[in-house]
């Protein structure tokens, strides 16, 4: 039987070195073209049989680098296997806000955590939250955030002992996201020996940290941050570290890897500024330009450290993008459409108050219910919920390029930065320069992919 080829929904992007991004833009299979290949490519696309193909070896190579990619198929059967995100019937991950105290006053503060704002969650909330949570679930994972977590101490120790007692041959990973000031070599013990991965919130340079992040009455927090790190490092505790992109640090990009020699950090999360509680982004915020400039400036700088060393550091965000690219795996929640608020993760606040995702805590339209008077399953019927879950690819995102790999951005920042879900990402001018730079650094062939990205190790984002 004769093959029929056919390139389905053709879109060209032209690369700033004059090849052409070619892909599929409804499935996301590419391929890198020259020009003098684009006659074939558009032949393609209007779908012909081999006997009327005359090619040479060029071409046939060509032809089945496209196959093998997924971006032709022959006789309309498709030979490339997706990766897709599965919306999971019950959450298995979950944000316990332990309290939105903070002995902190950061500038950009989403949550608007505060010295006093409330006691603190309820032990029983967090109990049942985890019980129900743990069935029909192998392995959950159970994220401690606040305001700043370790000013509940106690309670974390009485949490993780009740999980402890009730997971039987089930498996609850535990992680904390922590300012770094009350992490001293007590706590740091008692965390090493739960297994508790820990992230530590620091904007790197000492002048960028000290005029953000501050004590409540403006003093100095950059030395005891630099003293968890020690601590930890003496310890032997690994930990990955969360910086805001702002703009009194948008210059640091190099400096970064001082901290990732001198403390053997292996992953960082550059999360740029967003406008939930204090974080004003007319004020502190960057534009698209400046957050591209950053992360070029950043990404070469990785590939010239992780080219020194084996012991390799990577960005969450910039990892997850290169996964989308390179095998469009979209089984990380936070880079898939729709994305997992409320079908994978929930989160709680100290009231007992249950969100679809920690971004939305504290946002009344988006509360699903209380835990202390509905179950889990109740709280995912409610109107907030559905309406999370409802959230589709944005029409103005179905002819672009780019599409298949941002998935359209993190709903919650949409709706943080424009006001509405139905908007563009405001990131989308970000994802329109910084994709297209992968693709060029990767296609140049003077990097060795392990420099850029992790092979698929991290699996959730930690």
């Amino acid at each position: 039987m004769e093959r029929n080829y056919k390139i389905s929904n053709l879109s060209l992007y032209k690369l700033a070195n004059g090849e052409f991004f070619v892909n599929d833009n409804q499935k996301g299979n590419w391929i890198i073209a020259k020009k003098e290949e684009l006659p074939l490519i558009r032949k393609l696309a209007e779908g012909c049989g081999e006997k009327e193909l005359i090619c040479s070896k060029r071409d046939v190579a060509k032809i089945k680098l496209m196959c093998q990619s997924g971006l032709v198929t022959i006789n309309d059967k498709k030979r490339f296997t997706y990766k897709n995100y599965i919306q999971t019937k019950k959450p298995f991950h979950l944000v316990l806000n332990l309290s939105n105290n903070c002995n902190m006053s950061c500038a950009y503060c989403y949550v608007n955590a505060s010295p006093s704002r409330d006691k603190g969650i309820i032990i029983k909330n967090a109990e049942k939250i985890i019980r129900e949570m743990l069935k029909g679930q192998k392995e959950i994972t159970v994220v401690f955030h606040g305001g700043e977590p370790l000013l509940q101490f106690e309670k974390i120790k009485r949490i993780i002992y009740y999980a402890e007692r009730i997971r039987r041959n089930k498996k609850i990973n535990f992680r904390i996201q922590t300012n770094g000031t009350l992490l001293n070599e007590k706590i740091i013990e008692y965390l090493k020996e739960k297994g508790v991965s820990i992230g530590i919130s620091c904007d790197i340079t000492p002048a960028a940290h000290e005029k953000i992040r501050v004590f409540n009455k403006n003093a100095s927090t950059y030395n005891h941050v630099i003293r968890a790190f020690e601590n930890l490092t003496k310890k032997n505790v690994k930990f990955s570290v969360i910086m805001v992109l702002h703009k009194e640090n948008k210059q640091c990009a190099r400096d970064i890897f001082k901290f990732v020699r001198k403390y053997g950090i292996r992953r960082i999360a550059i999360n740029p500024l967003f406008s939930g509680g204090r974080g004003d982004k007319n004020i502190l915020g960057i534009s698209n330009e400046e957050y591209f400039s950053f992360m070029k400036s950043y990404l070469r700088a990785q590939v010239q450290y992780n080219r020194d060393t084996p012991d390799k550091v990577y960005e969450t965000e910039t990892n997850f993008l290169i996964r989308n690219l390179l095998h469009l795996d979209y089984t990380y929640m936070c880079k898939s459409n729709p994305c997992g608020a409320s079908f994978s993760t929930v989160a709680i606040d100290p009231s007992g108050d249950v969100y679809p995702c920690d971004e939305f805590c504290g946002e009344k339209k988006f509360r699903g219910g209380n835990i202390a008077q509905k179950s889990l399953e109740e709280i995912k019927k409610s109107g907030s919920f559905k309406r999370v879950r409802s959230i589709k690819k944005n029409k103005k995102c179905s002819s672009c390029v780019w599409y298949h790999y941002c998935t359209g951005g993190c709903p919650s920042k949409t709706y943080y930065n424009t006001g509405s879900f139905k908007n563009v990402s405001a990131y989308c001018g970000y994802y329109k320069k910084i994709i297209p730079y992968i693709v060029h650094l990767i296609n140049a062939g003077k990097i060795d992919i392990q420099d850029l990205y992790d092979g698929g190790k991290n699996k959730d984002g930690y």
